[in-house]
C-alpha cells in the first residue's frame, strides 16, 4: 500500500475565492499564489504542516540573508523547477506507508499493544486522550483516511505531550526501551504563524533568515533517524522543523473501497527536545519572555486570558535586538516594512496557538487556543506607535484590576454583614468566581481592542480616547453587573455603597479625563 505526500491530495487549503481544496506536496508550491491559507480542523496541525513547508523552502532557498529573502518576495512565486528537482530525488522518502522509511515514522517498528490511530489528534478520544468532541472507542478504533493520517502524524510529532512511562519497542526486531515520555517542541509555548495575504505572502513572510549548515537536514534526508534518539539538541532549524518526538508507525489497511487507509498505530518515546536548548536557542515560531531566574521561557496561553491582551509584547518582540529571542518573522516583517519591501499600511494577522493543560495532570489537555490578531503594517516599522499600544493595554490591565479589587472588598463585605467572623479566602474567592466580573470586563474589550489598532496610526489623541472611554464603560458595566447579581437585599446594598466610591476614584486615576492630563 503507498501514498506518497509529493503526489497525492492530503494539505486542507482555503483558495482566495473562499472554496477549499486539498493539494500535494508538489502542488502547494505551484499554487501558493491563489492560495489563501492552509486550513486543518486542529489550529495544531495547521502550524506543523507550515513547519514541513517551510523546512523544504529553507533546505532549497534559504535565505542566506535579507536581500535574497527581498528577491524572493519581490518574484513573486517559488522556482517550481527547484522544488521539483528536490522532490525527485527525495520522492521515495515521501511514502506514508513505506515499509522501510514511512514518512515521519519508523520503519519495522511496533509495540506490544498499537493504540488506535485517533490518539493522533488531541481533539479525538483514543488511547490517552479524555473524550473531548467525539465518543470514538479503543476496541472499535475509527479508520483514518490517509491524507487525514499524514496530518496527524505531522501534528502529532509537533505537539505531543510528555509525562508517563513509554512502552518498549521494537525495530527490526531488536528490543528497546525508551524509558520516560517527553514533550514535543511545540507542546509548551504559543507558537506564531504571521500571515498574509495568500500563502506564497504567508510562508516568505515566516521564511527569515536562515543560513545553511552542512550537519543540518530535514528527517527524510538523514538515514537512520532512528539513531537520533540519542540526541537532545538539534543540529539546525531544519533538524527543529522536522523532530521526530516520538517512535511511530503506522498500521495501513484498505478501506471498503480500496483507498488507503489507517485505525492503529505503534508509538514509543523518540527523541528527547531538551529544555535547556531551547533556551539557549529558541524556536523561530515560538514567542519568549525573559525571567531573571529561570531565563528565557516561553510565553504560554493562559485558559481564561485572551491572546491579545499580549499584543503589545508580541509587537514590541518585533523591534527588539535581543539576539535570538524576537520571533523571526515579526522581525523579518519589519525589517522589510522600514525597506518599503512590503506595504507599510498594509494589515497582515497574526494566528497565535497553544495548548491549556490541565494543573497538576500534565498529561491531560484541557483546550487548545487559538487567536487571530490583526497586524497592521505600521506598527511592524514604528517601536513609538507600538509604545503606545503598550500603554494602552496597560491601562486596560490596571483597570481589570481594579475591578477585581473592589469586587473582591464588595464580596467580603457581602459576606461579613450575615456572619459572627470574617469570611475566609476560600469563601470569597468562590462567591468572586461566581459574580465572574473580570471575566465580563474582558469580554467586552476585544471589539474596541480592534477598533484601537486601526484608529492609533492615523488618530493617536481620538483612537486613545476612545479607548480610555471604552475602559471605563466596561469596568462600571461589570461592577454593576456583579452588584446587581448579589440581589436587592440591604446587606448586598451596604456591601455595594461601602466601596462603590472607591471604585470610581480608582478609575478616575487610571483613566484620567483628558487624554495626557494624570492631574484632570
Amino acid at each position: 500500500m503507498s501514498f506518497n505526500l509529493v503526489d497525492e491530495k492530503w494539505i486542507p487549503c482555503v483558495l482566495l475565492d473562499g472554496s477549499t481544496d486539498q493539494f500535494s506536496l508538489r502542488d502547494v508550491f505551484r499554487q501558493a499564489k491563489g492560495i489563501r491559507e492552509i486550513r486543518d480542523d486542529s489550529p495544531l496541525v495547521t502550524i506543523s504542516l507550515h513547519r514541513l513547508l517551510l523546512a523544504i523552502l529553507h533546505r532549497n532557498f534559504g535565505p542566506r540573508d535579507f536581500r535574497q529573502w527581498e528577491e524572493l518576495w519581490r518574484a513573486g512565486d517559488f522556482d517550481q523547477q527547484q522544488l521539483d528537482a528536490y522532490f525527485e530525488q527525495w520522492h521515495h522518502r515521501f511514502d506514508l506507508f513505506d515499509a522501510g522509511r514511512p514518512f515521519y515514522q519508523t520503519g519495522r517498528m511496533e509495540t506490544k499493544q498499537p493504540l488506535p490511530a485517533a490518539t493522533l489528534f488531541q481533539q479525538l478520544a483514543g488511547g490517552n486522550n479524555p473524550t473531548l468532541f467525539d465518543h470514538n472507542l479503543d476496541r472499535t478504533p475509527q479508520l483514518l483516511g490517509a491524507p487525514v493520517a499524514a496530518r496527524g502524524v505531522i501534528g502529532y510529532q509537533a505537539y505531543s505531550i510528555g509525562f508517563g512511562k513509554s512502552p518498549d519497542c521494537w525495530i527490526g526486531g531488536q528490543r528497546r526501551k525508551t524509558g520516560y515520555r517527553s514533550d514535543a517542541p511545540l507542546a509548551r509555548g504559543l507558537s506564531l504563524l504571521l500571515r498574509g495575504d495568500s500563502l506564497l505572502q504567508t510562508l516568505l513572510l515566516n521564511l527569515s533568515e536562515y543560513r545553511d549548515d552542512e550537519a543540518d537536514a530535514p528527517v527524510w534526508e538523514q538515514d537512520g533517524p532512528e539513531g537520533l534518539t540519542v540526541r537532545d539538541s538539534p543540529t539546525g532549524r531544519l533538524d527543529l522543523y522536522t523532530w521526530q518526538t516520538r517512535l511511530l508507525r503506522l498500521e495501513p489497511e484498505a478501506a471498503p473501497n480500496g483507498a488507503a487507509c489507517a485505525s492503529w498505530v505503534h508509538v514509543a518515546q523518540g527523541r528527547k527536545y531538551s529544555k535547556e536548548v531551547e533556551q539557549r536557542r529558541g524556536d523561530p515560531l515560538k514567542a519568549y519572555r525573559r525571567d531573571e531566574e529561570r531565563g528565557w521561557l516561553p510565553l504560554s496561553p493562559g485558559e481564561e486570558r485572551a491572546l491579545w491582551r499580549d499584543s503589545g509584547a508580541l509587537f514590541e518582540l518585533a523591534h527588539t535586538d535581543a539576539p535570538g529571542r524576537e520571533p523571526p518573522a515579526l522581525n523579518w516583517a519589519a525589517r522589510a516594512v522600514a525597506a518599503e519591501c512590503v506595504a507599510r499600511k498594509h494589515q497582515y494577522s497574526l494566528d497565535v496557538s497553544g495548548l491549556c493543560l490541565e494543573a497538576g495532570k500534565a498529561a491531560n489537555v484541557r483546550l487548545w487556543r487559538h487567536e487571530r490578531m490583526p497586524v497592521p503594517g505600521e506598527y511592524l516599522g514604528d517601536v513609538e506607535l507600538v509604545g503606545e499600544l503598550r500603554r494602552s493595554l496597560q491601562a486596560a490591565e490596571e483597570v481589570g484590576q481594579a475591578v477585581r479589587r473592589t469586587s473582591w472588598r464588595v464580596c467580603t463585605a457581602f459576606l461579613s454583614l450575615s456572619a459572627e467572623r470574617r469570611p475566609d479566602r476560600e469563601q470569597v474567592e468562590h462567591l468572586l468566581d461566581h459574580l465572574a466580573p473580570e471575566r465580563y470586563y474582558w469580554s467586552q474589550l476585544e471589539v474596541p481592542f480592534r477598533q484601537l489598532l486601526a484608529d492609533l496610526p492615523a488618530d493617536h489623541l481620538g483612537g486613545s480616547a476612545r479607548w480610555r472611554d471604552a475602559l471605563r464603560a466596561a469596568a462600571q458595566s461589570a461592577f454593576q453587573r456583579a452588584a446587581a447579581a448579589l440581589g436587592p437585599t440591604m446587606r448586598a446594598i451596604r456591601a455595594v455603597a461601602l466601596h462603590e466610591g472607591a471604585f470610581r476614584g480608582a478609575l478616575n486615576a487610571i483613566l484620567p479625563k483628558e487624554v495626557g492630563d494624570a492631574t484632570a
